[in-house]
C-alpha cells in the first residue's frame, strides 16, 4: 500500500521539476537553470510511489525506474542550452576584441 505522505511528496517534486524545466525554457537564466538542476537531482530520491516500471535493478529494493530518465531529460536540456549560450557568447567576445596587434 501507498504511503500518503510519500505520494504528495513525489507529486510536489515532480510538479516542481515541471514548472521549473517551463520556467527554464521561457526564461533561461542562473536561478531557472538552478530551480531545474536542484528538482532534478532530488526527483530521484523521492520517485518511488510515481517511478514507473523497474529498467535495472541496482540492489534489492533500489533500482533505475522509468521515472528516473525525467532527471536525465532535464539535466541533458539545460545542459544543452548552456552549452549553446557558452558557444555564443564566446563566439561573440571573439567577434568584439580588437585584433592582436605585433610589436
Amino acid at each position: 500500500m501507498l504511503d500518503p505522505h510519500q505520494l504528495f511528496g513525489a507529486i510536489v517534486v515532480l510538479n516542481a521539476l515541471f514548472a521549473s524545466l517551463a520556467w527554464f525554457l521561457a526564461r533561461p537564466n542562473v536561478a531557472s537553470m538552478l530551480s531545474v538542476v536542484t528538482f532534478a537531482i532530488v526527483w530521484p530520491f523521492v520517485d518511488k510511489p510515481l517511478g514507473g516500471r523497474t529498467i535495472h535493478v541496482v540492489s534489492e529494493g533500489n533500482g533505475i525506474t522509468t521515472g528516473d530518465f525525467l532527471t536525465v531529460l532535464a539535466l541533458g536540456i539545460v545542459a544543452i542550452h548552456a552549452a549553446r549560450q557558452l558557444r555564443r557568447a564566446r563566439r561573440k567576445s571573439a567577434l568584439t576584441e580588437p585584433p592582436p596587434t605585433d610589436h
